[in-house]
């Protein structure tokens, strides 16, 4: 089998042995409840056990690093810019030399924000937890197109692919004498370059990869088959029964919590 590149870990854990549907439908859930409560506790509470999961699954490492690099820069922006210029904005809690922050601008970036982590880090905890090819083995048994499958496995894959060439183009243009070391307007400029080679290649192995799909019988109307199989267990059912429980609960109540 060819080599896949993905940010899948794995490990030998019961969440890596999840059938992707199950944490689809967590997803789902923990999406629409934190939605419908929109109470910062139930979005603190999912945000905790995300983590939790993560340690469970022995991936815990992994994903706090994902999440720390994402999400750090987006957060404090985030604050930053809600705390200075969000309209409803009245009561100033501190300066930072001249510049107002205001609570009630800080208050929107915390609950916004604090829901906008938690459901990355549910889909980033997806990503590193299950491998691409089940995601289109186990779309396919519940009769779903085989080519959605191969969409979202195409798109598991994406993200990786880019920084592997990314990586790549960077080494060639450092043994030409590129310099992307220094202050950050000078590594800004020597990044720039690097941008159309990687989207051009990035193109052409696309293109590459539909050719090579398609010469192996993609569209030819008969049953596939695939490497890896999948199904919905007990603790398929038992995993998803929990969360809709909690879910049921937490949207039932979470207005007043």
């Amino acid at each position: 089998m060819a080599l896949m590149i993905t940010n899948y870990v794995k490990k030998d854990s019961f969440i890596q042995k999840l059938n992707p549907i199950s944490k689809i439908l967590m997803i789902i859930l923990v999406i629409l409840s934190v939605i419908i409560c929109n109470n910062l506790l139930v979005t603190l509470l999912f945000l905790i056990n995300i983590f939790l999961l993560a340690f469970l699954g022995r991936i815990s490492k992994e994903f706090v690093k994902g999440i720390i690099v994402t999400m750090t820069p987006i957060a404090i922006w985030f604050l930053i810019i809600h705390g200075i210029i969000n309209p409803a904005g009245t009561t100033i809690l501190f300066k930072i030399w001249f510049i107002p922050f205001r609570k009630e601008g800080l208050l929107f970036a915390l609950n916004f924000g604090s829901k906008l982590i938690t459901i990355v880090s549910y889909f980033y905890f997806f990503i590193i937890s299950t491998y691409p090819g089940d995601v289109v083995s186990s779309f396919s048994k519940i009769g779903l197109p085989y080519k959605i499958g191969f969409l979202i496995n195409s798109s598991l894959q994406m993200l990786p692919l880019m920084q592997r060439r990314a990586g790549k183009i960077l080494e060639a243009q450092e043994s030409r004498g590129l310099n992307i070391k220094g202050k950050l307007k000078d590594r800004f400029k020597a990044y720039v370059p690097l941008i159309i080679p990687l989207i051009i290649g990035s193109l052409m192995e696309a293109y590459e990869r539909v050719l090579a799909i398609e010469i192996r019988g993609f569209s030819a109307k008969v049953k596939k088959t695939h490497y890896r199989e999948t199904s919905f267990e007990k603790r398929d059912y038992v995993f998803v029964l929990v969360y809709l429980i909690l879910s049921i609960i937490l949207i039932s109540r979470g207005k007043i919590i």
